[in-house]
């Protein structure tokens, strides 16, 4: 999606079209993404930056529903999940 007001690519989020997140899904650079809002967005973790802050030794918190966290696991054995409902 477009940034909303007030929100700032590489801030709040990183903003890509959807042509860029279909490349990153290909090349596997996403830890996790999910449609959402009916297939309206996609939305997604991409992985260098939190292997890159993990190999700093830097803990990494990641806000993700339960598919995203199993996804993370797979690609990240080392992750430890915690839920809070």
């Amino acid at each position: 999606r477009a940034p909303r007001p007030g929100e700032v690519d590489g801030v709040d989020y990183t903003f890509v079209t959807a042509g860029q997140f279909q490349q990153l899904i290909d090349d596997g650079a996403l830890l996790e993404w999910a449609e959402i809002h009916g297939g309206l967005h996609r939305s997604g973790t991409p992985a260098a930056p939190v292997r890159a802050a993990t190999a700093a030794g830097h803990p990494v918190l990641i806000e993700v529903d339960l598919a995203g966290a199993r996804a993370v696991k797979q690609a990240m054995p080392e992750a430890i999940s915690v839920f809070l409902a």
